[in-house]
Parts: C-alpha cells; sequence; structure tokens
C-alpha cells in the first residue's frame, strides 16, 4: 500500500464513486468479495497490530475520500477486509466528521440514482405507450 497520509487537498471523485467505508457494516457479496480478492494475495496488514491496523483503516478512507482512485479503494478495501477477518468494530468516532461527509454523499447519491431511475422508467413507459412495430 502507498502511503497512508498521501493525496490532494480537495476531493477529485465523480459522484457515482460512493462507497460505504465502514468494514463492519453488512456482510454484502462485494464485503465477501473483498475479502476474498484481499487474502487471495496475500493478507499484506495481517502482522499488523490491531492498534495500528485501525490506524492504517482511517488514513486509507481520509485518503480515498480526498482522492478516489482503484489503488486508494482497494487499498481502503484491503484494509477493511483485514478488520472484518478480525472481526474488529471500527468506532466511526475515528473519522470524525468526515463520516458525516460520506454519510451525506451517500444520500446525495441515493436520491440522485432515484431520480435517474424514475426518468428511465417514465421514459420506458411512455415507449411502450407508443404503435408496436
Amino acid at each position: 500500500m502507498a502511503g497512508a497520509a498521501g493525496g490532494s487537498a480537495g476531493s477529485t471523485h465523480e459522484p457515482d464513486d460512493a462507497v460505504d467505508p465502514r468494514p463492519c457494516c453488512d456482510d454484502s457479496d462485494a464485503a465477501r468479495e473483498e475479502t476474498r480478492s484481499y487474502v487471495e494475495r496475500g493478507r499484506a496488514l495481517k502482522d499488523l497490530g490491531d492498534e495500528e491496523l485501525v490506524n492504517i483503516w482511517v488514513a486509507m478512507v481520509e485518503r480515498w475520500f480526498r482522492q478516489r482512485s482503484p489503488q486508494n479503494q482497494r487499498d481502503m478495501g484491503d484494509a477493511a477486509a483485514e478488520l472484518r477477518l478480525r472481526d474488529i468494530e471500527v468506532p466511526e468516532e475515528r473519522l470524525g466528521s468526515l463520516m458525516d461527509e460520506i454519510r451525506e454523499e451517500n444520500q446525495r447519491d441515493k436520491r440522485r440514482l432515484d431520480d435517474e431511475t424514475k426518468q428511465q422508467m417514465l421514459a420506458f413507459i411512455g415507449k411502450r405507450k407508443g404503435p408496436f412495430n
């Protein structure tokens, strides 16, 4: 993993990059796949102490939020996967106001996606009302 605190000053992500960085938030297929991939790549963080791992996870989430990239996403996911494997629940307060920003972003993205889906459905229905060819 690259340096934990690197990145740019401003966020350089697109709105559709919404991801929940919490490692213990669900038992989703995505979380299982992330963990499987991390284990297959050798568990690079397995020798860290628990507190050091938590600190790395916090730094990776901060870096990912400032600069979204596949590598930053993977680094954050690797730290989250190691936390899941150890069954460590990370207190959200370690992220401070960043967790609130992430939640707000996810809510905006959900509303945007809901609006887009509604528009797509209306367009589809409108096409279906036309003559059948």
